[in-house]
């Protein structure tokens, strides 16, 4: 994880700081298209886990326990949905109330 963060800093953040000078808005709209890129990413393998929990528990009929853990994935699925889409919700108000818009194309320079 550690290695993919160093990745999407030099490829996205070295470039952008070598042909802009960085403001405290363009640092802004980097961690939100940096945010959201990366939380359909994430609530995808929360989908998958809610789904994988959910084919577990289906799949343990005679097991007690395996019923309990199936269900624990469930629940922790839900709950990284819930987290995944409230931190989306927060991403978008904070580009409502700072003017900032994280879907525009960056004006590059004419020569």
């Amino acid at each position: 994880v550690l290695t993919f963060v160093a990745v999407l800093v030099a490829g996205f953040g070295v470039p952008a700081l070598a042909l802009a000078q960085p403001t405290f808005f363009s640092l802004l709209i980097g961690i939100l298209v940096l945010i959201n890129w990366l939380v359909p990413v994430v609530m995808g393998l929360a989908i998958l886990l809610f789904l994988w929990g959910l084919m577990r528990y289906i799949l343990q009929t005679d097991s007690v326990e395996g019923k309990e853990a199936a269900r624990n994935t469930m629940v922790w699925g839900i709950v990284a949905i819930f987290v995944m889409v409230s931190l989306w919700g927060f991403v978008n108000l904070l580009e409502v109330i700072t003017g900032v818009n994280a879907g525009t194309n960056p004006l590059w320079p004419q020569l």
